[in-house]
């Protein structure tokens, strides 16, 4: 399984807001791939919540960093696309303005960091996902104080 943290891109007004909403001024998105699939699970505000449509191979043109954790099993896998259709957390994602969240959706970040804390190790590091409050820079955080190494794209 492969964690993806989209930088932050000069100059877009979306990536400036959701900076703003989250308080991260690197990240401004988030997703996983399955080292079998080449297709990026996320939830998009652009399409409505979790889904899995775009291959890897399709982010030419973005920057990002991800992170290899290996192959961490099915049951990962069957989490995620059970999380396929979960309504996008608008609310969430302004959660350092408003303290607002709604624990029935999901936000880029806190998809992620849904799924990180299945995996045993990194379990006590994720519980900023019960409150909503996770940012890029979180899981980055996480993934590297657990050993994990970043390559940019």
């Amino acid at each position: 399984m492969k964690v993806i943290l989209f930088k932050k891109r000069k100059w877009n007004l979306s990536d400036f807001f959701i900076s703003l909403g989250t308080g991260d001024n690197q990240f401004t998105h988030a997703g996983i791939v399955f080292n079998d699939f080449n297709i990026v699970f996320e939830s998009s505000g652009y399409k409505g919540g979790v889904v899995a449509y775009r291959n890897i191979n399709q982010l030419k043109n973005k920057k990002y960093y991800v992170y290899d954790l290996g192959e961490l099993g099915e049951d990962l896998k069957s989490n995620a696309i059970n999380l396929i259709g979960t309504k996008y957390d608008f609310w969430g994602i302004l959660f350092f303005i408003f303290n607002k969240h709604d624990k029935n959706k999901l936000y880029c970040f806190e998809f992620v960091a849904k799924i990180l804390k299945q995996i045993g190790g990194l379990k006590n590091d994720v519980n900023l996902v019960e409150d909503g409050s996770i940012s890029g820079v979180d899981i980055q955080k996480i993934l590297e104080k657990n050993g994990f190494k970043k390559t940019e794209h």
